[in-house]
């Protein structure tokens, strides 16, 4: 068999996969594509990418996308000329060979409602061939196949619950692998019941589950006395009433349809938020009729409130119910609905907090722990903890997903992280991904794990050194037990794409930059406890600018210092000047300007800044004066704290400086006072 596809789009991902089902399902051993947008070396490496035994390209001359009758064309002007292509035909003395299937192989649309529909695509043949094989028919496919397999694609992306794979490698291995990883580790083979057996079969874990949420919502008898409360509630002012009572509107029926995710896993009716977000104009009036009836005659049809409930795992391998949590997979119309109905109760928040906190909240002590400090004796810890009712604990655990330190940080300490990272390369499967795709993730996945950590801690160095190994041993296919060479070093790697790097970033200087968003918060003057802590714990007065280099071990005031180095640089070398002298009080930064300085240093981008202006096409040199030789750079960098930011321009010397300036015109002398050993 013989198969001639004229194709648009051949260097489409999914081109390859496409003609190896046709193979399988036709068997067909020459295969003839046609395609007018691919050539040359381009065409012979999708070609060789096939799978043929031999390959060749041909350039056939002529137009062919022409019909030979007006029997072959549907819609639009009826001309044609019969000159070209048809006379091409009958000199070469060539047959047609007919078709089965759609008679029609291209259409376009002009205008509205017009179509045009033509025959482009036909099977020619000598008259000698056509004796040798008189049966040979074409068989036109039909146009849907294509989208058959993109639908199928986004079937197992969906399934394998990728999310953060948007456009990376679609390998149908890897989307398999993924869901049936994902599908075993979600299995529930048992649940441990309250009083200690083991529920095993399905009928038993069925049982186990619905009791346990019987037990949990059941109503229990508050014996809280709230006598001195009124005992009717406030009254609603009409203001209230209208706006509760306010008829829905499109805007909010659209903003809660677009909050949603469109990718969420749907509810029974299976329809994604994206679908309706994608033709939300032929289906608004629907949705906004259906969202208004609901609030008007306060009922939700029970079509529309069908919900699949699942239990999502707190802990990785649970055993009992209170390690797993209920989560709701609604319809999208729900979803639209509560949505709604939550934007217009914000005006009654604060009554719905004093009516939850009527209710009665307890203290779970089976799930608190209890931390006692190194100094408490085990006796006097265990009287404490059966007092309480709940275990003793040498970690208070994490609170927001972060560590409450109470002792030194050490790898351990975060070293759940490291556990996270390596779980989750481990269930990507290198092999099923091609380099860009293990790139890819570890840009979009695996640098974004410690980030959430990282913004408010400073992590040990082995903890960043380890997750930069798991990263480069994941980009080159490295595992245990398959040994891959790194052709290119791990700095390089992480250079940018401008200097020939992939543009992965580092852990430790991403860490320093997350660090530096709190500093910036900080000197900003950012009302708040935790910088209240810090001002008080490193003897920062009112600003960032007031911290004591001598008793701290922050790097504000030197980050400074190299600010106003490598902002006066910039401004002079745009002044064109070609001589510079730099004179600065602080020993610290021309050290660092002046020698080599490590790529750990938290200062490194600025110091680099600096040298790259320095080491410019002109004459420029930094040397250390004391601060009674540099006032007049004191005293304006003094004012310059004192006015807004920005950019500040004097025609005269404001009067402090003046009398500086002046003092310098006398050659008056300052004593510079050491004190004594």
């Amino acid at each position: 068999m013989i198969g001639v596809w004229n194709v648009r789009g051949a260097s489409r991902k999914a081109f390859p996969r496409a003609i190896a089902d046709l193979r399988n399902l036709y068997h067909f051993e020459i295969l003839a594509i046609l395609e007018p947008r691919v050539s040359g070396s381009r065409a012979m490496h999708i070609v060789k990418k096939l799978g043929f035994s031999n390959n060749f390209i041909v350039d056939a001359e002529g137009d062919f996308n022409e019909i030979i009758s007006s029997s072959e064309k549907r819609g639009g002007s009826c001309k044609f000329s019969n000159n070209g292509f048809a006379n091409w035909i009958d000199r070469n003395k060539l047959v047609d060979l007919g078709f089965i299937g759609s008679k029609f192989t291209w259409m376009t649309k002009r205008g509205i409602g017009e179509e045009i529909w033509e025959r482009l695509d036909r099977a020619l043949c000598s008259m000698d061939w056509r004796l040798c094989y008189p049966e040979v028919l074409e068989e036109n496919l039909l146009k849907e196949y294509n989208d058959i397999l993109e639908q199928e694609d986004f079937f197992w992306q969906q399934k394998c619950r990728n999310c953060w794979l948007k456009e990376g490698d679609k390998s149908t291995k890897f989307f398999h692998l993924s869901t049936i990883i994902r599908r075993r580790r979600n299995k529930l083979e048992g649940l441990k019941k309250e009083d200690g057996s083991w529920a095993g079969n399905t009928e038993d874990i069925k049982n186990t589950v619905v009791l346990y949420f019987q037990n949990l919502f059941e109503r229990k008898e508050s014996i809280r006395s709230y006598s001195h409360l009124p005992m009717m509630f406030p009254l609603l002012t009409e203001f209230d009433k209208l706006s509760l009572n306010a008829s829905i509107c499109e805007q909010e029926v659209k903003q809660s349809l677009f909050h949603i995710c469109g990718l969420k896993a749907p509810g029974p009716d299976g329809f994604h938020a994206l679908f309706f977000q994608k033709y939300w104009k032929n289906c608004k009036r629907v949705l906004v009729r259906l969202v208004s009836d609901c609030f008007i005659n306060g009922v939700i049809p029970d079509n529309i409130n069908h919900t699949f409930i699942s239990l999502v795992p707190k802990i990785p391998n649970p055993i009992c119910m209170s390690q797993l949590r209920p989560t709701s997979l609604c319809n999208t119309f729900y979803k639209v609905i509560s949505k709604a109905s939550i934007q217009q109760a914000q005006i009654m928040r604060e009554c719905l907090d004093i009516f939850c906190d009527l209710l009665g909240q307890q203290v779970s002590f089976p799930k608190s722990r209890f931390f006692c400090s190194s100094n408490t004796t085990n006796s006097c810890a265990k009287k404490l903890v059966d007092i309480c009712g709940s275990p003793l604990t040498k970690n208070s655990g994490k609170y927001l997903g972060v560590p409450l330190i109470h002792s030194r940080i050490t790898k351990d300490t975060y070293k759940d992280i490291l556990e996270k990272a390596q779980n989750r390369m481990a269930s990507w499967k290198c092999a099923s991904l091609s380099f860009v795709g293990r790139c890819t993730l570890i840009k979009v996945v695996s640098s974004a794990l410690p980030i959430y950590a990282m913004q408010s801690t400073q992590l040990p160095s082995e903890v960043c050194s380890k997750l930069d190994k798991l990263n480069n041993n994941f980009l080159w296919g490295h595992t245990a037990k398959i040994k891959k060479i790194h052709l290119i070093n791990w700095d390089t790697v992480c250079l940018p794409k401008c200097k020939g790097g992939l543009g992965i970033k580092k852990t430790k200087l991403m860490n320093q930059t997350l660090l530096a968003k709190a500093g910036w918060r900080l000197h900003q003057n950012e009302k708040g406890l935790w910088g209240g802590i810090l001002m008080d714990k490193y003897a920062i007065k009112s600003s960032l600018m007031d911290c004591d280099s001598k008793t701290t071990r922050m790097v504000g005031w030197l980050c400074f210092e190299l600010w106003g180095i490598l902002e006066g640089l910039k401004i002079i070398w745009k002044a064109g000047f070609k001589k510079v002298i730099i004179e600065s009080d602080s020993q610290a930064a021309v050290d660092l300007l002046s020698n080599n300085s490590s790529m750990n240093h938290p200062l490194f981008s600025i110091i680099q800044a600096c040298k790259a202006l320095i080491n410019n096409e002109w004459s420029c040199n930094i040397q250390h004066v004391y601060r009674e030789s540099n006032r007049v750079v004191d005293c304006l960098a003094k004012l310059g704290h004192s006015l807004e930011l920005g950019f500040s321009v004097f025609k005269d010397p404001p009067p402090q400086v003046a009398v500086v300036l002046d003092d310098d015109y006398k050659c008056l002398v300052i004593a510079r006072l050491v004190p004594s050993c």
